[in-house]
């Protein structure tokens, strides 16, 4: 139900998607890998390829491979903010100054 001014309220088609149309586009991208690469242990190969120049696709495999981390952000002051990624039982923390 929408507030007075519009927003905000149940909409139509928000939210997450059926299973089903998970599964649906799940077997479209096997399928693609398959007609481009020959299977997934091709596809992964020309993944692990490519990374050797272009740190994205490391990200890629440790994602697919770990689990992509919890991204915690916090904020002591409007210049500072704390990043915390979590790899299973590794914690990496990186901080940066917002200047």
């Amino acid at each position: 139900m929408a507030t007075k001014d519009g927003r905000g309220g149940r909409r139509e088609g928000a939210g997450r998607k059926p299973k089903s149309e998970e599964m649906e586009r799940a077997e479209k991208i096997t399928k693609g890998i398959e007609n481009e690469y020959g299977g997934a242990q091709d596809f992964w190969d020309h993944v692990a390829k490519m990374s050797k120049d272009d740190f994205r696709y490391v990200k890629l495999i440790v994602e697919q491979l770990y689990g992509k981390p919890h991204q915690a952000v916090s904020s002591d002051d409007d210049k500072t903010f704390i990043v915390t990624y979590k790899y299973k039982d590794d914690l990496i923390n990186s901080s940066q100054d917002g200047n």
